[in-house]
């Protein structure tokens, strides 16, 4: 079977089991990142449950190399950190100063 993008809404089939149920995350989104809130109900997103930060910034079309502070939990993250459900996840831009 093809594979499907990990942010699909339903479960799928993917060899003889079924890929984890969904999972909802809630999303703060902060400075010029505000903008990308109209893909959220509310500030929150069904995924998949095998998803991942990349996969989250991909589907709320936020470029890969775009500068951002990622917290999972107000803990720092990296793009490959998995997601699970109840995760708060905020996106925040660099600030500089002095």
């Amino acid at each position: 079977m093809a594979e499907i993008h990990p942010l699909i809404l339903l479960p799928v089939r993917k060899g003889t089991g079924l890929i984890k149920a969904l999972m909802v995350i809630e999303i703060k989104l902060y400075g010029p990142f505000a903008h990308y809130a109209s893909a959220l109900k509310e500030g929150k997103m069904n995924m998949a449950g095998n998803s991942k930060i990349v996969d989250l910034l991909q589907f709320m079309e936020i470029k890969l190399d775009t500068p951002a502070i990622i917290l999972v939990n107000n803990r720092k993250a990296s793009l490959t950190a998995k997601l699970e459900e109840g995760d708060i996840v905020s996106i925040i831009p660099p600030m500089g100063g002095g």
